[in-house]
């Protein structure tokens, strides 16, 4: 079941950055929102990456030429961190004020920068020879440790992108029905990113404790979720470009006010 999800997967992924990278040369000379765009890009060209070395015939040849088991689940992981750290800069160019931006995406650019030297280091703790960084080897303390710092990234980023999402496509219902229905797949997507943290962080809890479910169902569900996440941040990401020339102003008076955001803001 994994390749043909994650085939599927990367042939949208690379679709959207190629796309995408033909919008930013036509857009070469225009400044505006080109953090947002770069962003973009960079969150479906890191997506393809990842679901690419997730495909498991690519990801034994990856571990073949390396001559070294797990390095495409190692890498991977980190292309989905930077994946999800970059729809984060992207919602942080939409959202905040010009005085805020470098702040913001510092902080997150931050945090993800930790939990990669994090894997890093927890990966190189655990004998591959031996074991596979997959919840099949649960049973290996560094295996649980390396994939629960991963999970708790996914969950952190997958939280704040579905809540700014969602407020952004609230805000846009009316007068960005396009650009709100991107929105809305994104936070679809990184909503089924934080149940997948969930669904797979609750199985290596349990299988500590004895009480664990099948680990069959477990890759089933997790495979699932993970290409409905994939897949709808793609689409979300592709379509969910707003313009907002005011962010975080009229973003906070659109409730209240639709209409600001008229007054503000031009479309495509």
């Amino acid at each position: 079941m994994d390749g043909p999800i994650y085939s599927a997967c990367t042939l949208l992924a690379v679709m959207g950055t190629t796309l995408w990278m033909c919008h930013a040369y036509l857009r070469r000379h225009s400044t505006r929102r080109r953090l947002a765009l770069q962003a973009r890009i960079a969150a479906f060209a890191t997506c393809g990456f990842a679901s690419l070395l997730t495909i498991p015939a690519v990801a034994d040849t990856t571990d073949s030429i390396t001559g070294a088991q797990g390095t495409a689940r190692l890498v991977a992981n980190l292309a989905a961190a930077a994946s999800m750290a970059s729809m984060q800069v992207m919602l942080m160019d939409w959202t905040r004020e010009p005085s805020q931006v470098a702040s913001s995406v510092t902080s997150r650019l931050a945090i993800a920068s930790t939990t990669a030297v994090a894997l890093v280091v927890q990966f190189l703790l655990i004998d591959t020879t031996k074991v596979a960084v997959t919840t099949a080897y649960a049973a290996d303390g560094h295996v649980t440790g390396y994939l629960l710092t991963y999970l708790a990234f996914v969950a952190f980023a997958g939280l704040e992108i579905t809540f700014l999402a969602t407020r952004l496509a609230l805000s846009a219902r009316r007068l960005r029905r396009p650009a709100a229905a991107g929105l809305m797949f994104l936070s679809i997507g990184c909503t089924s990113s934080v149940t997948y943290t969930l669904h797979q962080g609750g199985y290596l809890v349990a299988y500590q404790f004895g009480h664990s479910w099948p680990l069959a169902v477990e890759q089933t569900i997790s495979s699932l979720l993970i290409g409905l996440a994939i897949s709808c941040n793609a689409i979300g990401i592709g379509l969910g470009a707003p313009a907002f020339r005011q962010p975080a102003k009229v973003f906070q008076r659109s409730a209240s006010n639709p209409a600001a955001i008229s007054a503000a803001d031009s479309p495509h």
